[in-house]
């Protein structure tokens, strides 16, 4: 079975009925007491920190409210793109944020590494 974009663009985006999505609510909260989002970043576009926030927000009003969601923001050894009014923003903007700066560029799975250790 082949799934093109289209048809994984169209489920993903699908609006969900109340009834399923009370159920799948409820059935998140009974296996997860939180959530951490990892982002991430090497050398980002302009204005990337209104996008993260503007996509966040989306992101969270599909969830349960009494959720807890971390968001963590891991420059991988950037040159440019990430200032310090970016990071402000965002942590005036998400309410539990974590910003990694790491100096040298591990790769994303080394970002991720690294997130992660500031998870657990």
């Amino acid at each position: 079975m082949k799934f093109g974009c289209k048809q994984i663009s169209t489920f993903f985006y699908s609006n969900p009925s109340p009834k399923f999505r009370n159920i799948a609510k409820k059935i998140f909260l009974k296996l997860h007491k939180s959530l951490d989002l990892v982002h991430p970043c090497y050398n980002p576009h302009l204005h990337w920190a209104k996008d993260l926030v503007y996509y966040y927000g989306l992101f969270v009003n599909l969830l349960p409210k009494d959720l807890p969601i971390t968001v963590y923001v891991v420059n991988d050894g950037s040159s440019q793109g990430i200032n310090e009014q970016d990071i402000l923003y965002l942590k005036a903007q998400i309410p539990h944020f974590t910003y990694i700066d790491l100096p040298k560029n591990l790769g994303k799975g080394g970002a991720l590494r690294e997130a992660i250790r500031k998870t657990t």
